[in-house]
């Protein structure tokens, strides 16, 4: 890479330096909210709301049956033709759409929950039935956070996106560590038995949510131009529709793709601590990730702006650069998360440092994970996306078939076993159409 290309390099870190910021704080935050957690719970406890997260990433996209990723493709193009009619109509729209699910979903929560006190034999429902029955008011809850974070998008507004935006954000997870830790302070010791404990979890986790969604929904009002609420609506609900399923099938592969190792093991494993063990591998794990993260918010656009103009030879020269910042970081981690796993495992508590062999193969796998996971990005900014949506497709039938045979056999070990080969068997596919059709290299060797 010539001084120029260094330069330009440079000047993107410099110039990003704040959204760096924001994602290792984020990881950080969420780091600290699985040891609260964790210590605050039983381990079955802990890896039940573990679950319950899990299952709000998968089930939010349905929530909001795709109408946020059609805000950041529809809002730019409306405020930039200063359309502010159909801007108007489409905010009105989609918030229909979500209102809407959320009433359904309330609904069902109080049905499912007055069901559930009928049919109770003996004891208590809550005792017997899984407490995501219970959480499923969580869903538009966190939808709306999640829509929020898109408008912010959208509105070139990307600081305040990026702390927002996941279950894991900055925003969300800050809010609800301090919650947490308050409660515990004042609560700890008191009449709090586990069920009191468990689901007085969730409804801070709720009381979060909604803390966030409040404070967007300020920011976005506060961003956008007055003249939009002046605007009469235009309404184009059959285009809308139309693009806002098609987006709905991506984020479901994608969140599937996050969400079923966690809910299989739930289902399938006979050790009732292997969810919390697998939760608390993926949040060190994640360690690895989150420099490759953050370097990838910066320079992606980079990449499909080189692919708009077919400079190949440029793209391979900031890919092997961009390559170099994520690896050396993440092999620290990796060698870190080596010498120092069972003790880093005892943090959350004194049944997690039995995993530690499960510990070294996510590491491993993230790690070789990382080294390609640029060939995801030059799939999806290039007539390839579709090769790219089938092979997340055959991955979660990869995942879902060998956790079935493997987990009843050998529960964490099978899982991640599993997870692990996925991720870099995935990876090797994903480099090989890249190198075959673009001619490029994702990692140096391939």
């Amino acid at each position: 890479m010539d001084t120029q290309d260094n330069r330009t390099l440079g000047s993107l870190f410099k110039d990003n330096s704040i959204l760096l910021t924001i994602v290792l704080i984020a990881y950080a935050s969420n780091y600290v909210f699985n040891l609260i957690m964790s210590n605050m719970l039983e381990p079955m406890d802990y890896g039940d709301i573990c679950v319950v997260l899990q299952l709000l990433v998968f089930f939010a996209p349905f929530a909001l049956l795709g109408t946020e990723l059609s805000i950041v493709k529809f809002f730019p193009q409306y405020l930039e033709a200063k359309d502010y009619g159909r801007l108007h109509g489409f905010i009105r729209w989609s918030y229909e759409v979500i209102f809407g699910i959320a009433f359904f979903i309330l609904l069902l929560s109080s049905f499912i929950v007055f069901i559930s006190m009928i049919v109770s034999s003996k004891g208590t429902a809550f005792e017997r039935w899984h407490i995501m029955v219970y959480s499923i008011w969580l869903v538009p809850i966190y939808a709306l956070n999640t829509m929020l974070a898109m408008v912010l998008q959208a509105l070139k507004k990307y600081y305040h996106s990026t702390v927002f935006s996941g279950i894991t954000s900055i925003g969300i997870t800050f809010i609800i560590n301090v919650l947490l830790f308050v409660f515990w302070k004042v609560f700890a010791g008191s009449w709090f038995g586990r069920d009191q404990l468990r689901f007085s979890v969730v409804f801070i986790i709720a009381f979060g949510f909604t803390i966030t969604a409040l404070y967007q929904l300020y920011l976005c009002r506060r961003f956008f131009p007055k003249d939009v609420w002046e605007a009469k609506p235009i309404h184009e609900q059959e285009l809308w529709r139309e693009t806002s399923w098609k987006m709905l099938i991506s984020t479901a592969i994608f969140a599937g793709l996050m969400s079923i190792d966690i809910v299989l093991i739930e289902l399938l494993s006979h050790n009732e601590r292997s969810v919390a063990q697998f939760a608390a591998i993926s949040v060190i794990c994640g360690s690895i990730y989150v420099f490759g993260t953050a370097i990838d918010m910066i320079v992606n656009p980079q990449i499909a702006l080189l692919m708009g103009k077919n400079d190949v030879q440029k793209l391979q020269t900031l890919l092997n650069k961009m390559n170099l910042f994520k690896i050396v970081p993440a092999l620290i981690f990796l060698f870190g998360i080596f010498i120092f796993g069972r003790p880093i495992l005892s943090l959350f508590g004194k049944s997690f440092p039995a995993a530690d062999i499960p510990l070294s193969i996510v590491a491993v796998s993230f790690f070789i994970g990382l080294c390609f996971n640029s060939a995801g990005a030059l799939l999806v900014y290039t007539k390839h996306q579709v090769l790219n949506f089938w092979l997340s497709v055959t991955q979660i039938a990869y995942i879902f078939l060998g956790d079935i045979i493997f987990i009843p056999e050998y529960g964490l070990l099978g899982a991640v076993s599993v997870l692990g080969s996925s991720i870099i068997i995935s990876a090797f596919i994903r480099a090989f159409f890249v190198r075959k059709h673009l001619s490029i290299k994702s990692f140096f060797i391939l």
